[in-house]
């Protein structure tokens, strides 16, 4: 079970480290809404965080 939540913590990490490289990157909302496929990949990071935080 440790390993479990170790490995899900890990993933949450690298996750929120994606999001912030992501958002950092697009430096406004503006800029957010008119780049799908980062948007994508930010909502798709956040959704990860929170089914590794629900288990």
């Amino acid at each position: 079970m440790e390993n479990k939540n170790l490995f899900r913590l890990r993933r949450i990490r690298y996750c929120i480290v994606k999001v912030e490289y992501l958002a950092n990157k697009l430096h406004s909302y503006n800029n957010f809404e008119k780049q799908w496929v980062e948007q994508d990949a930010i909502i798709r990071n956040l959704e990860i965080i929170c089914e590794a935080s629900y288990k």
